[in-house]
């Protein structure tokens, strides 16, 4: 994946993803962004027990992945 000329793979984006307990699976693609060429789309699978998935998890996620790539 190429957002705004930083090459990551999707690999690293799952992998980072994965750090967190709720997760059970991960999978990271990208797709067309007007403005940075690519960005990035995750899909998730959250483990048994956990049912809740709000904007304040995403925003979990995402700093999981930003302080981890």
């Amino acid at each position: 994946m190429n957002i705004s000329g930083h090459l990551l793979s999707s690999a690293e984006v799952e992998a980072a993803l994965l750090n967190d307990k709720r997760l059970s699976e991960a999978a990271a693609v990208s797709m067309p962004h007007p403005v940075k060429g690519e960005a990035i789309c995750a899909f998730i699978v959250l483990k048994q027990g956990y049912t809740v998935f709000d904007f304040a998890f995403q925003n979990e996620l995402l700093s999981i992945v930003r302080q981890e790539i």
